[in-house]
């Protein structure tokens, strides 16, 4: 008995066991004014199909930097990003499991490349 309690592990879900893809990259748009403060855009990936179907995660990141987001359940992710309100970037992204995507996102793969930030 006491053997088997010190042995006793905490076996993770299927769903925990699956969520283990990675997407990253750099978000920018141009470049800033000098001495004005650095916008942050908000980044949303929403599951929609696979494991991945129903599940949402969001990052803030300032324009410039990098945004990451771990421990994905693979699948296909429409991503948003929005910065000053405007939505700078709507597309699917598929990602693998155990494996690491990166896709940056820029003016080049905004799907609204001709917004004009107040940067």
């Amino acid at each position: 008995e006491q053997a088997r309690r010190g042995a006793t592990f905490m076996l993770p879900t299927a769903e925990a066991a699956e969520a283990k893809a990675t997407l990253k990259g750099k978000v920018t748009w141009g470049e800033p004014e000098p001495g004005k403060a650095p916008l942050k855009a908000r980044i949303l990936v929403h599951g929609v199909s696979g494991p991945a179907e129903g599940k949402r995660f969001v990052k803030r990141v300032t324009l410039g930097q990098s945004y990451r987001f771990e421990r994905l359940p693979e699948g296909s992710y429409r991503l948003v990003g929005v910065v000053e309100g405007q939505r700078l970037w709507d597309l699917t992204v598929d990602v693998e499991d155990a494996k690491e995507t990166v896709h940056d996102l820029s003016k080049e793969t905004s799907s609204n490349p001709t917004v004009a930030l107040n940067q």
